[in-house]
């Protein structure tokens, strides 16, 4: 019965988190081009302000990473299936680019209570060297999930239902499009694309 409740709280979570998206209606809508086939939102939102801490309780500021393409993935290292599946494609495309300076991949933990930030970065970075993983306690936590409509419920001490998007923000640590996992075929050559474009 307690794991049932579970379910039902985790997948009210999400739907809420889901609705949350969906009514920011004025500010998201089809990618305007069609090459881009994420969710595009009308008006950047600045995230720059957000921090969480990575190895060593090293503070991290989004806007650290101001003048590259930034891939945001919200996981948790005990996850089964999706984390592990999407870090391995985000890797895969990471080498597929030839490791491009200018593109940036974070993933940030939806379990701070056990992801410190030295076990969220030893397993984002698992996937690849240049991958970082943020923590932080659960009130930063929460917050950072709060700032970008992420919804995330716990089922029993080691699993999680949460959104499992990829965030892409510009150059100015702005979100602009986000891909659910039906899109992750388009993101690499989308990724390729944003990266030719200087001024994006």
């Amino acid at each position: 019965m307690k794991r049932t409740l579970f379910i039902i709280i985790g997948i009210v979570a999400l739907l809420a988190a889901g609705f949350a998206a969906y009514t920011l209606g004025t500010r998201l809508a089809d990618s305007p081009s069609s090459e881009i086939m994420g969710t595009a939102f009308q008006t950047p939102i600045d995230v720059s302000d957000v921090t969480l801490k990575t190895k060593g309780d090293k503070t991290v500021s989004l806007a650290d990473y101001k003048g590259k393409v930034t891939l945001v993935f919200f996981g948790f290292t005990r996850c089964p299936d999706v984390c592990p599946i999407t870090l391995s494609r985000l890797a895969k495309l990471y080498d597929e680019l030839a490791q491009p300076d200018k593109l940036q991949v974070l993933m940030i933990s939806v379990d701070p209570e056990f992801d410190t930030p030295d076990i969220a970065n030893a397993y984002a970075s698992g996937f690849n060297p240049s991958f970082v993983g943020l923590s932080g306690s659960n009130t930063e936590v929460a917050k950072v999930m709060e700032r970008f409509y992420v919804g995330a419920a716990g089922l029993g001490t080691e699993q999680y239902f949460h959104t499992d998007v990829v965030f892409i923000l510009n150059r100015e640590a702005e979100m602009k499009y986000l891909y659910g996992q039906s899109d992750m075929q388009y993101l690499e050559g989308n990724v390729k694309t944003l990266l030719s474009q200087k001024n994006w």
